[in-house]
């Protein structure tokens, strides 16, 4: 792994910063294009450097991933654009609703299984949209 010193300041060219933490090139690629992770340095050529400080960066990014904040979402964070706690509570929110669908559809698939043993693939999909339809029958019905 080849590193830049620069005085005390380790250097990682894009590939070896890769290897490094796991992260794809191409993703590394796409966090500077939309400025959320910058290099530390770009040589004159155009080689992306990455120093310890970008380690720090790239685990808040990974961290708030892992809490499937959208990119967006992450940069306007770091930068002080929207305030952080109010949108921890909105994810948290977002969160909550998400595994309710995810329950829903697993019951749903797991009573489509139970009944479909030896059925063919035309009832399965049938009984895929009859549940998908008394779900969105229930959601408008909610609204009065």
């Amino acid at each position: 792994m080849e590193r830049w010193k620069d005085g005390k300041m380790e250097r990682w060219r894009v590939k070896d910063f890769s290897k490094m933490t796991g992260v794809s090139v191409r993703t590394l690629h796409y966090y500077d294009e939309i400025g959320l992770l910058n290099p530390s340095e770009r040589q004159v050529s155009g080689v992306r450097l990455y120093g310890k400080e970008n380690i720090h960066d790239l685990l808040l990014i990974l961290s708030l991933r892992f809490l499937k904040f959208k990119l967006m979402t992450i940069k306007s964070m770091r930068e002080k654009i929207i305030p952080i706690r109010e949108e921890f509570i909105a994810q948290d929110r977002r969160l909550i609703k998400e595994i309710d669908r995810l329950v829903k559809a697993t019951k749903i698939l797991e009573d489509i299984v139970k009944v479909t043993k030896t059925s063919s693939l035309d009832i399965m999909l049938t009984l895929v949209k009859i549940y998908y339809a008394m779900q969105y029958l229930e959601s408008i019905l909610r609204l009065f």
